[in-house]
């Protein structure tokens, strides 16, 4: 007999019809059992797929041209920008009417997209060449600014963006080769220049980041320590807060004096710098939680708590009490969904293959989604894609209390994702990608 992995099941059917669809799809099964191998049975099984979920309806999408996905792609309003794999290219295009708008070359790898209302951020980063016998070759990173509706390159900078998210609306830091520098995003003007400090990948309070000076304890000497201090993005000034030890790497201010960071003085954890009175000496640190994990320190928060992998648990903490919330075995990416006040985490259990959404306030499960992952939130309403890797139809799913409910057939749509009210659907770049509206009921497509 041939076993066949037929990756997960498909969306439930409706708890009415399941028994009778159930015997149905039992008796054709043992009808065929002893005749039935290898790729009919995969046929049979697809087709009982189909119909799996009677009443989801299957809707005419908006037709694209083919596109190869080598990178990023930015949903916003009516338009997606792509990043194919062709020459380092991005494309705009209307997904309202399936047009492509523009194209730009940017002759170097592109890094990131990043929505600057009117305008496009497209981000390279920097490039190092090393030959045989030859000094090193840096091209700096650039950040270009394009119009999204045209495609015109309106301003760009050469240098790289100091954090995944902007400190305040409408202003841009940059490290380049003269330091940090503040930019306005709408045309590039720098606003302030900082010549000494070392940015963090570290989260501050709103519009801060929290960077570091190298302090020597002797003129010349390697040993010292790093004086922190918080950068406000708007004007430039520098608080300080207070110095670390060369073996604590700092992670994130809590509040205005304090900072968690990963102490490596004991093998690798996590620990809180406390302020004392002078912002110039060196911090006392604490251990939060030991077996500390790099994976995702780049941002530790999750809603009014932080989140720290330690081992094989995720640990939610309260920095301001220095107490654990709650701990739960499992894999946590990073990842945060904000849905209303509440602030959801995609957790793998530990021994599962299957998605859990946790609430980041109790470490409480409020939705299994099993072979569902996460697509997207629009007006509050969590997204979900069930995508065979092998044949099968795709599925578009919405989490309704603690379980997914499919609200559409993606016949053999692929490399779907979800933004700004949009389902876009780049498949393999040889097929054309797909488009369709989201809508309270479901999805609308051509009209």
């Amino acid at each position: 007999m041939t076993l066949i992995d037929l990756d997960a099941p498909p969306p439930p059917t409706p708890a009415g019809e399941r028994p009778a669809r159930l015997a149905g799809v039992r008796a054709a099964l043992r009808r065929q059992r002893t005749a039935v191998v290898g790729g009919t049975l995969l046929a049979l099984v697809l087709a009982t797929q189909a119909a799996a979920a009677p009443g989801v309806p299957a809707v005419a999408p908006i037709r694209l041209p083919p596109v190869s996905v080598d990178g990023d792609v930015l949903i916003t309003g009516d338009r997606a920008y792509v990043v194919t794999g062709q020459d380092f290219e991005l494309r705009a295009y209307s997904l309202a009417s399936g047009r492509q708008l523009w194209a730009y070359q940017s002759g170097r790898p592109i890094e990131e997209l990043r929505d600057a209302g009117d305008l496009v951020l497209v981000v390279s980063p920097q490039i190092t060449r090393v030959g045989a016998n030859q000094s090193p070759e840096i091209t700096p990173g650039l950040i270009a600014a394009l119009d999204g509706v045209t495609g015109a390159k309106r301003w760009e900078h050469r240098g790289a963006l100091v954090l995944p998210g902007t400190p305040a609306s409408g202003v841009l830091v940059v490290q380049d080769d003269t330091g940090l520098v503040g930019l306005t995003s709408g045309d590039g003007h720098v606003i302030w220049r900082n010549g000494d400090g070392q940015p963090y990948p570290a989260y501050t309070p709103a519009a801060e980041i929290l960077i570091g000076t190298f302090v020597a304890d002797e003129p010349g000497s390697p040993e010292g320590r790093t004086q922190l201090g918080r950068l406000d993005s708007l004007t430039g000034r520098v608080t300080p807060v207070g110095s670390l030890p060369l073996t604590a790497m700092a992670l994130m201010a809590v509040g205005l004096s304090d900072v968690l960071v990963l102490d490596g003085r004991a093998g690798l954890s996590y620990g809180l710098a406390v302020a004392g009175a002078d912002p110039t000496a060196v911090m006392r640190v604490t251990t939060v939680a030991a077996s500390a994990s790099m994976e995702i320190a780049g941002d530790p928060r999750c809603g009014r708590l932080v989140c720290l992998v330690a081992g094989p648990e995720l640990v939610a903490v309260d920095l301001k009490a220095q107490a654990t919330v709650w701990r739960r075995a499992g894999a946590w990416t990073g990842v945060q969904i904000e849905v209303g006040d509440a602030t959801l985490l995609p957790l793998i259990p530990a021994q599962s293959m299957a998605t859990a959404l946790v609430d980041a306030a109790t470490g409480q499960t409020r939705a299994d989604l099993g072979v569902w992952r996460v697509a997207g939130v629009v007006e509050d309403r969590i997204y979900t894609l069930f995508e065979p890797k092998r044949g099968g139809r795709a599925w578009l799913g919405v989490v309704e209390g603690s379980r997914v409910r499919a609200v559409a057939d993606l016949a053999d749509a692929r490399n779907c994702r979800v933004g700004a009210g949009w389902l876009l659907c780049t498949g393999d770049g040889t097929s054309g990608t797909r488009a369709w509206r989201l809508t309270e009921a479901g999805l609308t497509g051509i009209k």
